[in-house]
């Protein structure tokens, strides 16, 4: 009787050790599969993106005026190539995403620990106006649509950058996911630099680090706060005051 005991305990271990491993290797599995989709979303958006910068902006450019084309990239092209997609993404994916979408605009804030960035980020384009124009004035091509610039520019990127593209890593070593993120946001911002003829410039000048830090600012920002809004406010002032100063 003991032995028939004894026998059917380690059949009930085996079983145990069993299902563990392929419960291991399932998530392994889907894991890797979350990262393969990942990498071809990205890639999927460099290309479209880069073609939209170099080759359709420029076109449109040739009918319509600068700030027009401007505003339907950056409001319209934006949310449908960049928005719509990631938030589709995080919606299928939610259950493996480090902060789940459902939630990240759901948590609560604590705002008034966001004000010192907001701050930092005025006092910066402050200093900066003052040192390149030797006065603090509104820019003369600011217009009121630039808001909404800011504000849409704000929700899709930090839609595709912090809401997918580093939550999907975040199960990983965190400060490896946050600088692969920060390159993969200088990257994207290559196809309007060279449309520009400042990517060298930007380079060479070290003016891309200014990009490395934001991303790393936002991501840091939205591990935090665990809520998507706070790094898409903090992106949407950033952008702004360039618009403004």
């Amino acid at each position: 009787m003991l032995a028939v005991l004894l026998f059917d305990k380690k059949q009930m271990i085996d079983k145990n050790k069993i299902s563990i491993c392929m419960m291991v290797d399932k998530n392994m599995i889907l894991n890797k599969n979350l990262k393969t989709v990942k990498a071809f979303s990205y890639i999927g958006l460099f290309i479209i993106w880069g073609v939209l910068e170099t080759g359709i902006v420029p076109f449109m450019e040739q009918w319509l005026s600068v700030p027009d084309t401007e505003f339907i990239k950056e409001v319209v092209f934006k949310i449908i190539i960049w928005f719509i997609p990631a938030f589709l993404l995080c919606r299928h994916y939610d259950d493996f995403l480090s902060i789940q979408s459902k939630s990240s605009f759901s948590v609560e804030v604590k705002w008034l620990r966001v004000l010192p960035i907001l701050f930092l980020f005025t006092a910066f384009h402050i200093i900066s106006a003052c040192v390149q124009h030797g006065k603090i004035s509104i820019d003369s091509s600011f217009r009121i649509t630039d808001i909404l610039i800011a504000v849409s520019v704000g929700i899709s990127e930090e839609m595709v950058f912090r809401g997918w593209l580093l939550n999907v890593c975040l199960h990983d070593k965190k400060w490896v996911s946050i600088i692969e993120n920060a390159v993969l946001f200088l990257l994207i911002h290559f196809p309007v630099w060279i449309r520009h003829d400042l990517l060298s410039v930007y380079i060479m000048s070290g003016a891309f680090l200014q990009i490395i830090i934001l991303s790393i600012i936002f991501s840091c920002a939205f591990i935090k706060s665990r809520n998507i809004l706070v790094p898409v406010v903090l992106h949407a002032y950033w952008d702004l005051l360039c618009f403004i100063l």
